[in-house]
């Protein structure tokens, strides 16, 4: 999703994830206190989507009630090419190609938080 200048990006990312057949919810610490994310995952769990909680600086564990009934992963101190591994499955279980583009995404994601937390 791309959001263009001057384009309301609250309607846009609650319209995407209206045609969303699965959520991947990157469940930092600072993502599970934010409102607008707990906006965001509360609409696609009222909407009964495929949530994915992904979790990688706190335990699933600590995943805030309303996330904690979905099976999360857990990519802390995951490699590379463990995180592709994952995804891969994903996609394929739930036969969504496009998934695979976003286990890429979050790949990149991953490593570029990796490297500025050092």
């Amino acid at each position: 999703m791309s959001l263009k200048p001057g384009q309301q990006w609250s309607h846009e990312i609650l319209q995407n994830l209206k045609d969303a057949k699965c959520v991947l919810f990157l469940a930092s610490k600072a993502a599970c206190q934010s409102p607008y994310v707990q906006q965001e995952v509360g609409a696609s769990v009222i909407s009964e989507k495929n949530l994915i909680p992904v979790v990688w600086d706190m335990p699933p564990e600590k995943l805030p009630g309303w996330a904690s009934q979905y099976q999360a992963i857990n990519l802390d101190g995951v490699q590379i090419d463990e995180i592709r591994q994952i995804f891969s499955q994903i996609a394929s279980r739930l036969k969504f190609g496009k998934l695979l583009k976003v286990g890429g995404l979050l790949v990149a994601g991953y490593f570029l938080f990796c490297c500025l937390r050092k």
